[in-house]
């Protein structure tokens, strides 16, 4: 199956807007450095994430407008260990690799991508470590 994020919008405007209020007070040659800086910003916004599920092989992408910038392939016997981090408010997948990729799967819809890496998991007898930061009550 394939599953879809976007980059978080927050943050990247918040430093779009940042660069482009030091770029009013700046001298001509540094203006154009943070002029730059908010034109990659801009992009920041319209990058997404694909990720696909394969029988023996977890597939992430990233595109921008639509292009794709880089693809990373991670085959099952390459992958060390799955690593579930919960929180309050979203559940973080890490999937460490023998050669030291770290792929980091977090704001995919449908969320249902996080049972069926479990499931991934399961069937091919990968360490799958559960981490939680919840709030225990009192």
């Amino acid at each position: 199956m394939l599953y879809k994020a976007k980059e978080p919008k927050f943050l990247w405007i918040v430093l779009l807007l940042l660069s482009l209020l030091y770029a009013m007070y700046q001298d001509d040659r540094l203006r154009i450095l943070f002029f730059i800086l908010a034109a990659v910003f801009v992009l920041a916004l319209f990058i997404s994430y694909t990720l696909q599920i394969e029988e023996d092989w977890l597939v992430l992408s990233c595109y921008l407008f639509g292009v794709k910038l880089f693809q990373r392939k991670v085959h099952v016997e390459s992958i060390k260990q799955i690593l579930l981090i919960q929180n309050e408010r979203q559940t973080i997948v890490l999937v460490q690799t023998s050669n030291s990729i770290r792929l980091k799967l977090q704001r995919f819809k449908p969320v249902t991508y996080i049972n069926e890496i479990q499931q991934y998991a399961e069937r091919h007898a990968l360490p799958l470590k559960e981490q939680s930061f919840l709030k225990q009550g009192k």
